[in-house]
């Protein structure tokens, strides 16, 4: 989150101007930041501000170096370069925090383009309208692409395609076949009804093969630089664990700041900057529903999760002890600890989501259901009714619920669905709603509906498809990162521990030089922490690739990753030591 009170106060204190590079300007402008208390920020602003607080990072940090030089020695050029180095570091930052937020919010928007694209040649398939569609499919979907098409749409102005060209070359530099399939949508508005029909299929379809083609362009792409960031960054490390002994041994003692520094704080950030340049490549996600704060089933979890984390920590403590060493049980209570609470906290909405995902999966058999009962000649209220007793699962509850609703409250279908405590707003789901409106539209159609829901259901189920491939094709590449977090690259820094501070049957605290001494205890909990940062960050890593950013999905992966890598580089040290 970027704070524009923070913004404006550093801009203002600046004492000249600066220009904004393009592709600032138009980040600030995609994200909108600022709030009405305190104004629009513009990238001007962003610029000035950079400056100014790279000037003041730059003087806290020769203070620091000044402070710590009067207690040890700390060489002249460091006094130069280290604050010139902080002071343009956070310069660069804040210049380009913008910059790879509106990255991120984009590749995430862009996840959605199939459904809003599906939605825009629905409403066509109804009526040949193009500023219905375009107020339909904006109005219907949530997120940025959605938002961007309302506005679009708002700023009209009469024309024919009702903002619909301007939306597409808006997006066109971030997803070129957006641009081919609106063309598609607006050729087909005067087509002849039968060639109408395959040029709206045709428009969907465009959108869905580029989609999962960039999907997997992307997964080859990032192939080369996550199997070199696996390398350098994981097994490398871990492997060079053991020869540190045999180094001191050599004449080449490592001592153990230097060591610290390394496994660290050096590797950790590098994995971390490495990671995130891969991320700023990617070109689409797949974002999971979001579920509120206020939702209902996520309670107050403060309490809980406290009590949770404070357990697990000390139990992990003293089994860490007791089995292990006397070193390994900070460390484990920190992995614990941190891990159980991640868990306990995003667990509700887990729990929420993970029903939102099974309600939206049977969404397309619910609608071939009412499709067909429409176009056999009911109504879509008597439709729903029967489909609701025909469907299993959550989707055949939230039909009973809408139904039971309906009647109740002498409602229209959509209300029924999407109203106060509905079974669309308790379970919140984009296309359950999109659902929802489509059977309140053809409510009003009648029968010759029944084809267009027929229609949706296998667009819906043709659309997931295509976001299953594209994700199956980046997971291909990730599923490695998230399962050497996890047990691998535990394992083998626990074995490597275990064989390091028993080399040849000397202990690692024997084998280093005099005032170098690179005890047993050091090493473990330098690898063990090495091992826990990157249970936070390769998981993370892999979330992010998979389905952008989103809290709850990286908070739960990397609270289970952290209990698992912490288990088993106890375990092998513990194992190891035993055969050693």
């Amino acid at each position: 989150m970027i704070d524009s009170r923070l913004l404006h106060r550093a801009a203002s204190a600046w004492p000249g101007t600066a220009t904004p590079s393009r592709e600032l300007e138009r980040a600030v402008q995609f994200l909108q930041l600022g709030r009405e208390e305190t104004g629009v920020v513009t990238a001007s602003a962003v610029v000035e501000a950079g400056y100014l607080l790279g000037v003041v990072a730059s003087v806290a940090s020769a203070l620091g170096l000044g402070l710590l030089g009067a207690r040890v020695d700390v060489p002249t050029v460091a006094l130069v370069a280290v604050p010139a180095a902080v002071g343009l570091l956070f310069t660069h930052v804040v210049h380009s925090a913008p910059v790879w937020l509106a990255t991120f919010q984009r590749t995430r928007a862009l996840g959605s383009v199939a459904g809003v694209v599906g939605l825009l040649a629905l409403r066509l398939r109804l009526s040949p309208t193009p500023e219905r569609a375009a107020q339909f499919a904006g109005n219907v979907r949530e997120g940025p692409l959605a938002a961007s098409l309302a506005r679009h749409a708002a700023a009209a102005d009469g024309r024919p395609d009702a903002g619909l060209i301007a939306w597409a070359e808006a997006w066109q530099s971030w997803f070129p076949a957006l641009d081919r399939a609106v063309a598609l949508l607006v050729a087909s508005v005067d087509a002849p009804q039968a060639s109408r029909e395959r040029t709206l299929d045709r428009a969907v379809e465009t959108v869905g093969d580029a989609v999962e083609s960039r999907a997997a362009a992307f997964a080859s792409q990032i192939r080369g630089p996550v199997t070199g960031l696996y390398a350098v960054g994981v097994l490398l490390p871990l492997a060079l664990v053991g020869a540190v002994p045999a180094a001191a041994v050599t004449g080449l003692p490592v001592t153990p700041t230097t060591f610290v520094l390394t496994y660290d704080v050096l590797l950790p950030v590098g994995v971390a900057v490495a990671g995130g340049r891969i991320l700023l490549t990617r070109p689409v996600a797949f974002p999971p529903p979001s579920v509120p704060r206020d939702h209902p089933e996520i309670p107050d979890r403060r309490r809980r999760t406290v009590v949770a984390t404070l357990a697990s920590g000390a139990v992990g403590w003293v089994v860490a002890e007791r089995i292990v060493a006397a070193w390994a049980g900070p460390l484990a209570a920190v992995g614990t600890a941190v891990g159980t609470g991640l868990i306990v906290w995003f667990h509700p909405a887990r729990t929420v989501r993970e029903r939102v995902r099974e309600l939206e999966r049977g969404l397309p058999d619910a609608l071939a259901l009412v499709g067909r009962s429409v176009a056999d000649g009911e109504s879509v209220e008597t439709a729903v009714a029967g489909a609701a007793t025909d469907l299993p699962g959550p989707v055949g509850t939230a039909f009973d619920r809408a139904t039971r609703r309906r009647r109740r409250l002498r409602v229209g279908v959509e209300r029924a669905f999407c109203g106060d405590h509905g079974p669309f707003v308790e379970t919140p789901t984009p296309a359950g709603r999109a659902v929802a409106v489509l059977l309140g539209v053809t409510a009003e159609t009648g029968q010759p509906a029944g084809s267009v829901l027929l229609d949706e259901a296998e667009r819906l189920d043709t659309l997931r498809d295509h976001e299953q491939r594209a994700r199956r094709s980046v997971a291909t590449v990730t599923d490695t990162l998230s399962n050497t977090a996890a047990v691998f690259g535990p394992l083998v820094g626990g074995a490597t521990v275990a064989m390091a501070s028993h080399l040849d049957g000397v202990d690692a605290t024997a084998l280093a030089g005099e005032g170098t001494a690179l005890s047993t205890p050091l090493l473990g909990t330098a690898v063990g922490t090495y091992v826990l940062l990157l249970a936070v960050l390769l998981p993370a890593l892999a979330s992010t690739l998979r389905a952008g950013v989103d809290p709850v999905l990286v908070g739960s992966r990397v609270g289970r990753t952290l209990l698992s890598a912490t288990a088993t580089f106890l375990l092998g040290v513990w194992a190891t030591g035993l055969l050693v």
